[in-house]
């Protein structure tokens, strides 16, 4: 119940939780896409239990009730954002828990997708783009088309602060087409834009490239 803390959860009712989010995770793998990890939240954004994700393991204390998809969610709200843990970036949804359909939220369950080689390959082939995925003004994560070299695509401190500069990339949140690297016949011009939500204000980001040649001689 809402009254119910932490403390007073029974520890087998909290496995059960576990498994019931291992169980939703395992059926999703048929699927093709399943959540990296899950967090079951009581209403009030504490963890009652987690699947795949050891942090906050074992604290009565750790609480998820800070982030708008959560907030959101235990008020009655399907949502998704963008979460940055420990330099890695996570692509989140939410959904409240109801007794009864259309009843006061009792809580939510948070699912995450975390945003590896794998996410950004599959991007790229459903679309044949090269892409990368940064954070912390390092490259976490690239996909391209097997035609396309990936280290076109790293993306340096340097790289960020000058986009960090660009008017549209603060005021739009994408910068307009720039070369991000030069190569012998071969120019790489790349899209910089901001991932949504709270990973906006934590620097992370996606760069979307394509190779451009360059005639340097007539002859």
């Amino acid at each position: 119940s809402n009254a119910t803390s932490l403390k007073e959860l029974d520890s087998s009712l909290k496995q059960k939780v576990k498994a019931a989010l291992a169980g939703f995770r395992e059926e999703q793998n048929v699927g093709g896409l399943p959540f990296d990890a899950m967090w079951a939240i009581d209403v009030h954004g504490r963890v009652v239990a987690n699947d795949n994700y050891e942090r906050g393991t074992g604290s009565e204390h750790f609480e998820m009730g800070g982030y708008a998809v959560v907030a959101d969610a235990n008020d009655g709200w399907i949502r998704d954002d963008a979460w940055v843990f420990d330099g890695q970036i996570y692509r989140v949804v939410a959904r409240p828990v109801e007794i009864s359909v259309g009843g006061t939220p009792v809580g939510s369950v948070v699912g995450a997708k975390v945003v590896d080689d794998r996410y950004a390959q599959g991007i790229s082939d459903s679309t044949g783009a090269a892409l990368a995925f940064y954070a912390g003004d390092t490259r976490v994560a690239s996909g391209a088309p097997l035609s396309f070299d990936k280290a076109n695509l790293e993306v340096h401190s340097a790289d960020i602060e000058q986009v960090n500069q660009d008017e549209d990339y603060k005021d739009k949140g994408r910068t307009a087409p720039r070369v991000l690297r030069e190569n012998p016949g071969a120019n790489v011009s790349a899209i910089f834009a901001r991932m949504p939500g709270e990973a906006w204000d934590l620097g992370a980001g996606y760069v979307v490239g394509h190779r451009e040649t360059v005639v340097r001689d007539p002859f």
